[in-house]
């Protein structure tokens, strides 16, 4: 089996987001006023992980990995997903999903642990509300925990997926952390506009 390329999964997240009517569905009847209402009241947001996991799974599928998932209350290995090689059976992506913007939950537990998990890539999803909010601060953090592990190697690949909404707008960013490399260029996706749901997605690149 071919290794897995950075911007072939890259570009596959964007499409599968973009695809998911599961997810349009969630916004949808989840937007209450101006923020998304990510969870309903006094209840989890089991909904939200297993959308996100859903989406990550097809992707997995369709480039011949063998998912191993999350199954009621018992995570393999601690983590919400994880894609292996079939032919020798070497993990070869790692997902956590966070459902919350609380920065030292998401460094404390769900980073920690793909820190300390060995596979090609590290995905990492959580949100925000409003998609100028000021985030360098937080991927200054996690590049920092990058450098400093001991056993994160240089070409263990972290993307950083944070959704968002602007107004009506809901869209999701993605960016690329390594040991070593200064935090690169974002990539961003409209996923879905509550006044024109018809209408394409739409992508730009910000430096």
């Amino acid at each position: 089996m071919n290794r897995l390329k950075k911007d072939e999964l890259k570009e596959k997240i964007l499409e599968g987001y973009n695809e998911s009517q599961d997810l349009r569905k969630f916004v949808k009847e989840k937007v209450r006023g101006e923020g998304i209402k990510w969870s309903e009241e006094n209840k989890s947001n089991a909904n939200w992980t297993e959308m996100t996991k859903k989406v990550f799974k097809k992707i997995g599928k369709e480039f011949g990995y063998e998912i191993e998932d999350t199954e009621e209350n018992k995570e393999f290995m601690a983590l919400d997903q994880v894609w292996f090689n079939k032919e020798n059976g070497e993990a070869v992506l790692a997902l956590e999903t966070e459902n919350s913007a609380r920065i030292q939950v998401i460094l404390k537990d769900e980073f920690r642990k793909l820190l300390n998990f060995k596979s090609d890539y590290k995905i990492l999803i959580w949100y925000k509300k409003r998609k100028e909010e000021e985030e360098d601060e937080i991927y200054e953090k996690l590049q920092k925990k990058v450098n400093d592990h001991p056993k994160v190697l240089k070409n263990e690949v972290f993307f950083i997926i944070r959704l968002w909404q602007d107004g009506k707008v809901i869209g999701i960013t993605i960016r690329e952390l390594k040991k070593g490399k200064k935090r690169k260029k974002e990539s961003n996706l409209q996923v879905y506009d509550l006044d024109k749901p018809e209408d394409k997605v739409k992508e730009w690149k910000e430096e």
